[in-house]
């Protein structure tokens, strides 16, 4: 993980001064904040005795500015200029590292230095210029500057000369030549005045011997490279010959630590979205792999690691990953589509999930009443909460088991089922009789069960009474209601004396057998499921049958 590292210097100055010398040295850093592992530059700057060669302030003539060569005996930092203004003016200062001469009129190859507002002194004293030169000439060489007034009203005060180039003053370290006089600025097509003498002070600083450098590091040399890695103060001792004591500063480096978090590791179904957030200590910005932007919603369409970069002020960087897992949508059945008989129970299952949720008030695994054709949509959701779905039609075959009664003939009206006739007095099948119709040979009660592909129903009991046996039409006063039924029916025989009233399934199964003491009786389906049951009701001379629904 990088870690960010933030840099704080702290220079300490020391000046030692005796006369005119002054010995300086200051550490100065290539950066001012760096990260972990980056490579910064030390720089000790030293500045040796300080120095000033003063030309002449016996002024005879004036114009905006001078040009002049100075050559150096040995190393030398040219650090300031004193002047001499006629009055309150702005100076400028450039300079060459070749003498002037040919380029009097000419800017190019000049560099300016800077440029100050001076006040002027009195006449044949120094005005200094607060523009640093720290211009340092080699051993040797020549170097040529030219001091201007910016004010074309105001001059500088200089000397006629005797020769141009020809040296008018020196030390042992410098060597101040003749140079010329001109308008402002590089002459300006107002001519070049030859030769003519700049009125100043030069100040400077020399070494004189070798510098010796020891660094912290135990490097020897002013400028050291160094990779940061932890908190360390880094020092420098300086001997500069001619200085009365050795030079010491020290520079800090204070290390912060940024630590940038991804989320947890999480899933999600496939499809879904999700929200990538870094935070952290330090980082004050986040960009995750991958083109996903911090903070902003997008779809994953595999498992795959992200990694968020954070960033602080500085540019320092850490990281951190997080592990996406996206997982398959369960694949959800609910079974085929299916025919059931009507009013008949059927149970929905949905399979590939671990839980299912079904429409219309259906619940897995229970079964219901199917009442009508309808199609059932089933939500299933897995172990990691990704969601599926299906659905199912299930129709309701509705048989029709009406018949037609002529005479003693009773007649299914369904043609195209098969069929077995039953005597509703014993609710049992009558032996061969499985053709459309019946032909009753003795009086009685007699129904159909017509059977249409898969599902079956039983007709309503038809009383036949015209065969010449004894009957009675009192069972007309029989009346069962409500029909269909929930949980309860009730039977009321009116002027029909019952001795016994069986309810019995399709399959001639008693589910009560009750002797009534009134005309109106309650019977409870309650514990039963929905289906076709028939009600009997017998008397000392007769008996009569009803179909009973429960929903």
């Amino acid at each position: 993980m990088k870690k960010l590292y933030t840099l704080a210097v702290s220079a300490f100055l020391l000046l030692a001064q005796y006369g005119h010398a002054q010995c300086t040295l200051s550490i100065t850093t290539s950066e001012d904040t760096v990260c972990t592992g980056q490579t910064i530059t030390l720089t000790a700057n030293t500045a040796g005795p300080a120095n000033a060669l003063t030309t002449t302030f016996a002024t005879n003539n004036n114009h905006r500015g001078n040009m002049f060569d100075i050559f150096a005996t040995n190393p030398v930092t040219i650090t300031s200029f004193d002047a001499h203004p006629m009055g309150n003016t702005t100076i400028e200062i450039y300079f060459r590292t070749t003498p002037y001469a040919g380029f009097e009129t000419s800017s190019a190859g000049w560099t300016l230095i800077g440029s100050a507002a001076v006040i002027a002194q009195p006449v044949g004293n120094p005005t200094p210029v607060p523009v640093p030169i720290n211009v340092t000439i080699p051993a040797g060489q020549t170097y040529s500057f030219y001091v201007t007034s910016s004010n074309t009203a105001i001059s500088l005060n200089y000397t006629d000369g005797t020769s141009e180039g020809a040296t008018y003053v020196s030390d042992a370290n410098i060597t101040f030549r003749q140079g010329v006089g001109m308008e402002y600025p590089f002459s300006n097509g107002g001519g070049v005045f030859r030769p003519r003498v700049w009125n100043g002070v030069i100040h400077y600083n020399t070494t004189l011997g070798s510098t010796t450098y020891l660094w912290s590091t135990s490097g020897v040399t002013p400028v050291i490279t160094e990779v940061v890695n932890s908190s360390t103060a880094y020092s420098v001792e300086v001997n500069i010959p001619g200085c009365p004591f050795l030079l010491h500063d020290t520079i800090d480096i204070v290390v912060s630590t940024p630590i940038v978090f991804a989320p947890q590791d999480f899933s999600v179904c496939n499809g879904d979205s999700a929200t990538l957030t870094g935070t952290g200590i330090g980082p004050t910005q986040f960009f995750w792999d991958q083109a996903v932007t911090n903070n902003v919603p997008f779809v994953p369409f595999a498992t795959d690691i992200f990694v968020v970069t954070g960033m602080d002020i500085h540019g320092c960087t850490d990281t951190d990953t997080v592990l996406i897992t996206v997982n398959s949508l369960p694949v959800v059945s609910a079974g085929n589509d299916t025919t059931v008989c009507a009013n008949s129970m059927f149970t929905l299952n949905g399979s590939g999930a671990a839980t299912y949720t079904w429409d219309g008030g259906i619940t897995d695994g229970v079964p219901f009443a199917v009442m009508m054709t309808a199609t059932y949509e089933v939500i299933g959701t897995d172990i990691n909460g990704c969601v599926g779905n299906d659905s199912i039609t299930v129709v309701s075959d509705t048989v029709d088991a009406s018949v037609t009664v002529v005479n003693e003939t009773i007649t299914a009206n369904n043609s195209t089922a098969t069929y077995q006739w039953i005597d509703c007095s014993t609710m049992t099948p009558i032996a061969g009789e499985t053709n459309q119709s019946y032909t009753a040979t003795v009086n009685g009660s007699y129904a159909v069960i017509v059977t249409d592909g898969i599902c079956s129903d039983t007709s309503v009991c038809e009383v036949i009474l015209s065969t010449g046996i004894a009957g009675s039409a009192s069972v007309n006063a029989v009346t069962i209601f409500p029909n269909p039924a929930s949980n309860e029916f009730t039977v009321n025989t009116g002027n029909f004396v019952a001795e016994e009233i069986l309810v019995t399934d399709v399959l001639g199964k008693a589910i009560a057998r009750i002797q009534p003491s009134a005309a109106q009786v309650n019977v409870s389906l309650e514990n039963e499921p929905s289906g076709i049951y028939f009600v009997r009701i017998t008397s000392a001379m007769e008996q009569h049958t009803v179909r009973v629904v429960k929903n």
